[in-house]
């Protein structure tokens, strides 16, 4: 992992925190601006799964760090992202695919899933 981190030693780093906001208006700008800078980046490294699954599908490369994993909430989706984190016995799991370069890329097994969702909702319109 320190190998892979070290071909991204150019890159800029973020540490961005999400601050809740009732303005319905404000999310709505504040999430705009987000999904811009993601779609930006080279890497990201994120605890949230509502940061890494936008990532996915934009294909820009993408860690989830799972500090403890949760079955509900990871069970399905954990096989679709590189992850680094803990399972539910305790055990260390890293899975990061990484392309000829060394560089973190994205498993597409997350295709099929968009492609029968596109298919449902164009059949739905």
């Amino acid at each position: 992992m320190k190998k892979t981190l070290s071909l991204y030693k150019d890159c800029d780093i973020l540490a961005l925190t999400h601050e809740y906001h009732s303005s319905d208006v404000f999310s709505l700008e504040e999430a705009e601006s987000l999904i811009k800078l993601y779609a930006r980046a080279s890497l990201v490294i994120t605890t949230r799964i509502h940061v890494a699954l936008p990532c996915l599908a934009m294909g820009v490369p993408t860690i989830l760090v799972v500090p403890s994993f949760d079955k509900a909430r990871f069970g399905g989706l954990i096989n679709l992202l590189n992850h680094i984190g803990y399972d539910q016995n305790g055990y260390f799991m890293e899975h990061i695919q990484m392309d000829e370069m060394g560089y973190v890329k994205n498993s597409e097994e997350f295709i099929r899933y968009k492609d029968h969702l596109i298919r449902l909702c164009l059949a739905y319109m």
